[in-house]
C-alpha cells in the first residue's frame, strides 16, 4: 500500500510528488511493472495533474518510470545492467573517499559513524525496512561530506534508484548482519588510518548487495528487465 506524507513546509508541489513517488518507487510500494494513473495519484496526494505530471516526467528521466505513448505509464523494471554501472562508478569513487576518510576523520566523526551503526541495528531488529535504509544512506552520505566530497555524493545519490530496490529486497529477504559488520570494520580501518583495509572492506560491503542477484532474479521474475 502506498505511503502518504504531509506536504512540507515552503516544498512545492513538484518536490512533493516526486519526493512521495521516489519513496514509494524506491521501498516497492509500487511494484516493478504497475501501472501509474495521474488522476490516482492527484487524488491520493490532494494536488492538481500538472506537478503530478512533471514529477513523473522527472522520474522517467531518472529511469524509475517507464512512459508509452498510447499504452501508459508504468513503474520500471530493475534493470540490472544500469546497476552494475553504478556499481562500477561508486567503486571507484570510493577507492579515493576510503583513503581520503583514512586521513580526514576526526574522534567526532568516527563516534558519529559508530551511533549510526547503532541505530542501524535497532531499526533491523524492529524491521523497518525504510529507517534501515535510511541509515545505510546516511553512512556513506557522511563519509564524503566529511572528506569534503558532497558533490561525488550527489552523483551517487542521483544515479543509485535502481539500487536502491535491489537493497529493500535484501533487507526484507537475507540476512544483513555481514553488511553491519562491514560498516563496523569500515570504522576500525578509518580510525586505525588503514587506507588498503577500508578500500578492501568498501569493495567486499558493495558486492554483498548483489551476491544474492540470482536468488531475487528467481524468486521475484516480475520485478526485472527482461
Amino acid at each position: 500500500m502506498m505511503e502518504v506524507f504531509e506536504q512540507l513546509p515552503g516544498e512545492n508541489a513538484k518536490h512533493y510528488a516526486k519526493r512521495a513517488l521516489l519513496y514509494n518507487l524506491v521501498n516497492l510500494e509500487m511494484k516493478p511493472g504497475d501501472k501509474i494513473t495521474e488522476s490516482d495519484l492527484c487524488e491520493l496526494y490532494g494536488i492538481s495533474r500538472t506537478p503530478i505530471r512533471e514529477a513523473i516526467l522527472e522520474l522517467h528521466q531518472q529511469n524509475m518510470i517507464d512512459i508509452y505513448p498510447k499504452q501508459g505509464t508504468f513503474v520500471s523494471y530493475i534493470d540490472t545492467a544500469a546497476i552494475d554501472e553504478f556499481l562500477e562508478l561508486r567503486n571507484l569513487m570510493e577507492q579515493s573517499v576510503t583513503q581520503l576518510a583514512c586521513e580526514k576523520l576526526t574522534p567526532d566523526n568516527i563516534a558519529y559513524l559508530r551511533e549510526n551503526i547503532v541505530q542501524w541495528k535497532h531499526h533491523l531488529k524492529n524491521d523497518n525496512l525504510a529507517k534501515t535504509q535510511a541509515c545505510d544512506k546516511e553512512f556513506h552520505k557522511y563519509i564524503y561530506c566529511a572528506c569534503g566530497k558532497q558533490f561525488w555524493h550527489n552523483i551517487i545519490r542521483e544515479n543509485a534508484y535502481q539500487f536502491d530496490r535491489i537493497v529493500i529486497l535484501m533487507f526484507s529477504s537475507i540476512n544483513t548482519d555481514k553488511l553491519v559488520k562491514d560498516h563496523s570494520d569500515m570504522v576500525d580501518a578509518f580510525e586505525a588510518h588503514d587506507k588498503e583495509k577500508a578500500f578492501e572492506i568498501s569493495l567486499c560491503h558493495t558486492k554483498r548487495y548483489i551476491e544474492h542477484l540470482d536468488e531475487f532474479l528467481v524468486k521475484y521474475p516480475n520485478y526485472f528487465k527482461k
